[in-house]
This record gives structure tokens, C-alpha cells and sequence, in this order.
């Protein structure tokens, strides 16, 4: 259910009355969500296979898209007295299903690298996968960069990530979502290990 829902949900596009969207493109969530799938699937791989390193390399490239979702709220600065609650709702409803996608995809890139390798560097990967994310949500905010920036201007991209990781601000927002992020997915991963725990005790 899980595995439909949420892509499905993230990828319908939603426009606002200022004709802005509230997602730049329904690729990057849907790539963010299956790249980690697709490699959980190859268990015959070997821990240092080139093909399911790409696919997590990818991943890591779309995943600050999910929690990206969330700062779409601040269009509703911009929208009309008489339609603010269904924005809010629709773009409320949105970040959700995206974020959620979110930390089910970091989930799966987690139980890969446990699996490949070992725990520690699972949640290392974790870790350094959340501080990414939240430069990229700065960078995707303030500088308005995407994920394919890094394929159609490079040069142009290493630029503005120079200069921002220059910015006093982009550190404290780095750290900020980073730690948020964090949080959350760690309250997501003991609630999960529960549940399967749970479901293993009932069946065994």
C-alpha cells in the first residue's frame, strides 16, 4: 500500500493562484522514492558493485526534494483570502505524502547499507544523508537550484554551493533542518522496528 500511495500522491502537481508550483517537477520525488527499491531488490550484488552505488548516489541527489516539499507553505503568503484554507490543506497534505516517501526511501538506503555492510556506517550514511539534505533545502530555497542543475550547469551550480557555504545563514539552516530531519527519522526508525518486531513475535 505504502509502496503506491505515497509516489502517487507526491507526484500530482498542484498550482496555486500566483501560477507558482508547489513541486518543480514530479521526477524527482518518484526517483528519490524507487532508486533505493530497485537496489534493495539485487540482493545477489556485491557490497562494492558500481551498479547499486549509482543508485544510491542518485537517490542521495533527489532526496532533499522530500523535505523540500514542507517550505511550500510560505506560498501561502500569496494566495487569496477566500481559498487559504484549501491551499493550505492541499499543500499541508502534500508535504506529508512527500516527506513521508521521504523517510520510508532513507529507510530502505538504511536496512541496503545495514545489509552490504554493516550499522555503523548505515547510520553514518543516515547522518551525513540529513546535513546533505539540508544544504540542499537552502540551496533549492534561497538559490533556487534543483537536482538536475548538477547535469545542465555544473559549473554555474559548484559556484552558488561555494558561495553559500560561505553564508552564516545557509550553515545555521543546514544544521537546523539537518537536526529536525534527524530527529524525525529516528522516531520513524524505532516506530518501524517495532512494528516489524511486533509482526515477527506474531507469526514465529
Amino acid at each position: 500500500m505504502l509502496e503506491t500511495f505515497f509516489p502517487m500522491v507526491v507526484m500530482v502537481w498542484i498550482t496555486l493562484p500566483s501560477g507558482e508550483s508547489t513541486a518543480t517537477s514530479p521526477f524527482p520525488c518518484l526517483a528519490m522514492y524507487k532508486l533505493p527499491a530497485m537496489s534493495q531488490r539485487m540482493p545477489s550484488m556485491p557490497p562494492s558493485s558500481n551498479l547499486c552505488n549509482s543508485f544510491l548516489l542518485v537517490w542521495l541527489l533527489f532526496f532533499p526534494n522530500a523535505p523540500y516539499i514542507i517550505t511550500d507553505l510560505k506560498h501561502l503568503k500569496g494566495a487569496s483570502e477566500n481559498i487559504i484554507w484549501c491551499d493550505a490543506l492541499m499543500i499541508f497534505t502534500f508535504s506529508v505524502a512527500g516527506f513521508l516517501t521521504g523517510l520510508y526511501s532513507i529507510r530502505i538506503v538504511h536496512r541496503i547499507i545495514t545489509r552490504r555492510w554493516n550499522e555503523r556506517l548505515a547510520w553514518l550514511t543516515v547522518l551525513m544523508s540529513m546535513i546533505m539534505s539540508g544544504f540542499g533545502i537552502f540551496l533549492g530555497r534561497y538559490g533556487r537550484w534543483n537536482s538536475w542543475d548538477i547535469v545542465t550547469q555544473p559549473g554555474a551550480l559548484a559556484r552558488g554551493i561555494f558561495k553559500s557555504m560561505q553564508d552564516p545563514m545557509a550553515i545555521k539552516h543546514t544544521l537546523t533542518f539537518s537536526f529536525v530531519l534527524m530527529l524525525l527519522y529516528f522516531a520513524f526508525h524505532i516506530f518501524a522496528e517495532l512494528k516489524q518486531n511486533e509482526r515477527t513475535h506474531r507469526f514465529s
